[in-house]
């Protein structure tokens, strides 16, 4: 029985990290910096263990087969156990909490996490009886009878299972968030990162086979990601949540209909990634380069993603239940002018010197220049793409706050439509580059149609001031793209050929030399957002 500790409502609150209603903007920043720093951290870690991998494993067959085998799983958490598990289960255990109390929200979880067992139990077990052909489907470029697809299959086996325990880790930290813990998520997720670069560390150099190694420390990591959130989601919110017999009554059908349009994009997206997968299976080398590179892309993405993620949406719905419209495309005003700020030079930087990024990062042991190489070409695709996802960020959310799934999963499915068929057309005609140029192109048709339908359906339209400013922000940023190539140019043939204590230093002086170009560009041309320089001023003051 999922029986909460009553002293979750009445107890010591310190160090809770509160989302807030609003009412304390200063307790809603805060949690933003909590979770983007430990997020921040985990990132780091996680290029260190890349690093680590590249080093051991490199981008060979085996390299193939252990990331390809390392997405299964992952592919299907992001279809269950991510965005579309807590948007659906978040508001509804929220809304019980509130009206009946944690004993009844206790009750609910507990149901939802049979549920989830019911699901993933019986799907688990038959993909791995069936995993041969699994991979065979996905990977068609696999020989069935060379090692590539041998050891895929082997470490899709030893992987499957983290999908079961990350998906019930997500159930427990959605309860955390849903009271204010939002600390946790982020946190544990370190704990991943630390669990496999020690095995890396510690125990290939003991028994060898590090890709072995590290398919055995994923699963151990999954153990100690659902086993710590489930025991701080008793100690810090005073609930216990164990499975109960689930009731198919109205929370339960209601929460299930709302993941609906979230599963289908989710699935879509996933479905997307794999595809791109199985096409490049058919060159050697060319699934780990994809990989890496999708590292760097994603590393952007998911810091500014989940500040928005907390941000942008609560603060659009009190908005619009206050009738306050202004307020709203303020809000959305914000967003789009801060998203720019950021993820306009970012984008510029991976284009200017990919090539030099991936190997400063990677380019050790088994990953070579020639794969640092293909694995820049890449990067430099996606990153033409990387803008308009963050944008679609802050667009989602606007439907999302009037309780609209089905619009952003049209778009989104509409998008893995386009995408597919021109990495089918291109791949074939240009390599991996066409899978990233796929995704790109489809991105920007999807921040496209987003934007259209905002302003079509009278929920925001930009003003000429927000225009103004992206367009200075584009100019910063040309100029200092334009520094870094100049820059790059002058060791080039360092990050080709040079040591890593020679690659290191140089990255970090051009990293500090585009920063500077692009704030001072920004500061001459008055490209900063009005609500960053206000956040500054705040702090100023604080601090003086």
């Amino acid at each position: 029985m999922a029986e909460p500790d009553q002293r979750g409502d009445t107890g010591n609150d310190s160090g809770r990290d509160h989302g807030g209603d609003g009412g304390d903007g200063g307790n809603l920043a805060r949690s933003v910096g909590t979770v983007g720093g430990l997020t921040l951290i985990s990132r780091l870690l996680g290029y260190v263990r890349d690093i680590f991998m590249a080093v051991f494993i490199g981008a060979g067959p085996v390299g193939d087969a252990f990331t390809f085998a390392l997405t299964l799983p992952n592919s299907f958490r992001q279809i269950f156990a991510e965005g579309a598990f807590n948007a659906a289960f978040v508001p509804t255990y929220t809304e019980l909490q509130t009206r009946e109390g944690k004993a009844a929200a206790a009750r609910f979880a507990g149901q939802v996490m049979t549920l989830l067992l019911v699901i993933l139990l019986p799907l688990s077990g038959l993909i791995l009886w069936q995993m041969p052909a699994v991979i065979g489907f996905l990977s068609q470029g696999y020989d069935p009878a060379g090692q590539r697809f041998a050891l895929a299959v082997l470490f899709s086996r030893l992987m499957f299972g983290y999908l079961t325990l990350i998906s019930l880790m997500a159930l427990c930290t959605a309860i955390l968030n849903a009271n204010g813990r939002f600390a946790p998520g982020p946190g544990v997720q370190i704990g991943y990162n630390v669990i496999l670069i020690a095995a890396l560390v510690l125990a290939v150099p003991v028994v060898g086979y590090p890709a072995h190694v590290l398919s055995v420390g994923v699963l151990g990591a999954g153990v100690f990601q659902f086993g710590l959130t489930w025991l701080l989601a008793s100690l810090l919110v005073g609930i216990t949540v164990v499975p109960r017999l689930p009731r198919l009554d109205r929370r339960l059908r209601g929460m299930m209909l709302l993941m609906g349009p979230g599963v289908a994009s989710a699935a879509g997206l996933q479905i997307s990634s794999l595809l791109n997968r199985a096409l490049a299976s058919d060159i050697v080398g060319a699934q780990s380069q994809l990989y890496f590179a999708e590292r760097l892309y994603f590393l952007p993405l998911a810091l500014i993603g989940i500040a928005f993620g907390v941000v942008i949406l609560p603060t659009l719905s009190r908005a619009l239940a206050r009738g306050d419209d202004a307020g709203a495309g303020q809000t959305i005003h914000d967003g789009l002018s801060l998203a720019g700020f950021v993820a306009i030079p970012a984008s510029v930087a991976l284009l200017v010197m990919p090539r030099e990024i991936i190997a400063t990062l990677f380019q050790y042991g088994r990953f070579d220049a020639a794969a640092s190489a293909q694995a820049g070409w890449i990067l430099m695709a996606l990153s033409i793409g990387l803008l308009p996802v963050i944008l679609q960020r802050v667009l989602y959310p606007v439907f999302f706050a009037r309780k609209d799934t089905l619009t952003p999963m049209l778009v989104t499915l509409a998008g893995v439509g386009v995408q597919v068929a021109l990495a089918v057309t291109l791949f074939p005609v240009i390599g991996v580059f066409g899978l990233g140029l796929s995704i790109a192109i489809a991105a920007w048709l999807q921040a496209f149609a987003a934007a259209w339908l905002t302003g079509a359906r009278g929920f925001w339209r930009p003003d000429a001031a927000l225009m103004a400013q992206l367009a200075r922000v584009c100019i910063a940023a040309a100029v200092m793209g334009a520094g870094l190539w100049l820059l790059r140019g002058l060791s080039a043939e360092i990050f080709v050929s040079g040591a890593a204590w020679q690659r290191v230093p140089i990255m970090a002086g051009l990293v500090l030399a585009g920063l500077t170009i692009y704030i001072l560009m920004s500061i001459v041309m008055n490209a900063v957002p009005p609500s960053a320089i206000a956040a500054l001023r705040r702090l100023g003051r604080r601090s003086g």
